[in-house]
């Protein structure tokens, strides 16, 4: 009779918290009286082991318009220019561009942004208001021939495909699209993964298949040009859209485990 007794009132306290909008503990998940809450935390809790090993900066971009976007591992905090708004991200909030106003963020040369013949990757979730044009994602070029390293944008001028562009010493581009996901359509988030592995630019969306481009031999060049997020460069292909939870790895390109941690079947992870 105590057993049961016992037993009962603590279902009953579980219960009561459960209603409350509390969770409780069933076969390793948190079950919440809201399905919607429990279904987050549930995916919060999935990713919370995501490895952040190599990786050296990382912006958030939560900040308010007007503010500096602070880099939360290393020290390339970010300008704002002409007051980049603050819209709904993925997780928490996130940068909004508007192409008109010429908005975009901004930092000086960042040494390790500078990947040469070595391994890198970036990783950022974007969601565009519209697809009438080039948007320039994050890049580190000025608007000189002399001055192109390295950027990446959507390209309307190649089906809206995420695209990534590197140049050597000499201007001559190479570049690899996101032909096996196709466009990236306005009005959805969608998450990029880029860079360099070996011989091989690679670009993959939503955590799926990687496009691949030769680049054997291929040396990135190092002009101590700027660093942008919102445009290619400070006079062009300004975006109308928003961009969320940047990612940089300097030296290598993370496994498809991490992409997926990331991702976290489009809810994002930190």
């Amino acid at each position: 009779m105590k057993k049961l007794l016992t037993s009962r009132r603590k279902f009953m306290r579980r219960s009561a918290l459960a209603v409350a909008g509390f969770p409780f503990i069933a076969r390793g998940q948190f079950m919440f009286s809201d399905p919607a809450l429990g279904s987050l935390l549930n995916k919060r809790r999935a990713a919370a082991g995501v490895d952040m090993t190599g990786i050296t900066h990382r912006w958030y971009l939560d900040e308010a318009v007007n503010d500096t976007r602070l880099d939360s591992i290393g020290s390339a905090h970010l300008a704002d220019n002409n007051s980049v708004a603050q819209a709904a991200g993925v997780i928490s909030s996130a940068a909004q561009f508007t192409a008109a106003s010429s908005k975009y963020l901004s930092s000086g040369d960042i040494a390790d942004l500078n990947p040469g013949s070595s391994n890198f990757a970036m990783a950022y979730w974007v969601k565009l208001t519209d697809n009438a044009a080039d948007y320039g994602t994050i890049g580190k070029t000025e608007n000189a021939v002399e001055t192109l390293d390295w950027f990446a944008q959507i390209e309307h001028g190649s089906a809206d495909k995420a695209i990534l562009y590197i140049f050597d010493a000499d201007s001559n581009a190479y570049f690899v699209k996101s032909d096996t996901f196709g466009a990236i359509s306005s009005g959805s988030w969608h998450f990029v993964v880029c860079g360099r592995e070996g011989s091989n630019l690679k670009l993959s969306v939503n955590a799926g298949a990687f496009d691949t481009s030769d680049v054997t031999g291929i040396t990135v060049r190092n002009s101590g040009t700027g660093f942008y997020l919102g445009c290619n460069n400070p006079s062009g292909a300004f975006m109308n859209g928003s961009m969320d939870e940047v990612y940089w790895w300097p030296s290598m390109f993370p496994s498809q485990a991490i992409i997926e941690a990331l991702y976290n079947g489009g809810s994002g992870a930190r």
